[in-house]
């Protein structure tokens, strides 16, 4: 199975190494590193995760990783994470207005 991160997905991770290093660079290093291999560790067990419900896309799973969430769908064999999203965030009306097709 091929893993894939999105654009939107890797500008994502952007935001949230922005955010972090805002206040610690090596804990913001650190935090991106363990959301990678969160996501790469889905390869693991694609279908492992649950679908998320409530959104007009009804693929979409999600892998929780220190409070945020790593959206993604399977697709044959490849795993496209589509989005990182804190949960705080409004994450049904942003899966719903950008679900990261790209």
């Amino acid at each position: 199975m091929i893993l894939r991160w999105s654009q939107t997905a890797r500008d994502d991770l952007t935001e949230i190494l922005l955010h972090i290093a805002a206040d610690d660079l090596p804990t913001a290093l650190r935090f991106i590193e363990g959301l990678t291999a969160a996501g790469e560790a889905l390869l693991d067990a694609p279908l492992g995760y649950p679908l998320v419900e409530g959104i007009r896309t009804k693929d979409i799973r999600r892998r929780s990783y220190r409070g945020y969430g790593l959206y993604y769908r399977v697709t044959g064999e490849r795993l496209t994470i589509l989005r990182v999203l804190h949960g705080a965030r409004d994450v049904y009306s942003l899966l719903d207005k950008n679900p990261a097709t790209d």
